[in-house]
C-alpha cells in the first residue's frame, strides 16, 4: 500500500529547496547591512577582521538561518492552490527579511559606540521610522 506524502513531506522540502536559493542573496545582503553599519560606527579592529568575520560566520549562519526560516514558513503558508504558493513565498520573503532586520538590530548598532557619526549606536543613514 502506498501511502500518500504527508504535508510536511511535499512542503517543507519544496520549501528549503526555494530557501536555499532566496537565502543566498538574501544573507549577503543581510551580511552587507552588518558590514555597513560597523564601518559606519567603527566597530571592530578593522576592515580586514570585519570582512572576515563576515564572510565566514556571519554569511553561512545567516544563509542556513534563511533557508530553514524560509522552507518553514513557506511549508505552513502555502498550500495546493498557485495564490497559496505566491502567498508562501511572499510570507517567506518576509520572514527572510524581518529576520535580517533583527541581525542588524542585534549586532550592526553597538550601544557603546564611541563615534559621532553613530548617535546612540545607530548609523546616521538608517531610517529613523525603522527600530532597531
Amino acid at each position: 500500500m502506498v501511502e500518500e506524502p504527508s504535508y510536511w513531506q511535499d512542503r517543507f522540502p519544496t520549501g528549503r529547496r526555494l530557501g536555499v536559493l532566496i537565502g543566498g542573496p538574501a544573507a549577503y545582503g543581510g551580511a552587507a547591512l552588518l558590514g555597513h553599519g560597523w564601518a559606519a560606527c567603527d566597530v571592530g579592529v578593522n576592515a580586514s577582521a570585519n570582512s572576515g568575520t563576515l564572510l565566514l560566520f556571519v554569511l553561512p549562519f545567516l544563509w542556513v538561518v534563511n533557508t530553514f526560516l524560509f522552507g518553514l514558513v513557506f511549508a505552513v503558508v502555502s498550500g495546493s492552490t498557485r495564490l497559496q504558493t505566491v502567498l508562501g513565498v511572499l510570507a517567506g520573503l518576509a520572514a527572510v527579511v524581518v529576520f535580517a532586520w533583527f541581525v542588524f538590530a542585534w549586532q550592526g548598532t553597538p550601544a557603546d559606540s564611541p563615534d559621532p557619526r553613530c548617535p546612540g549606536g545607530v548609523p546616521i543613514w538608517w531610517p529613523s521610522w525603522i527600530p532597531t
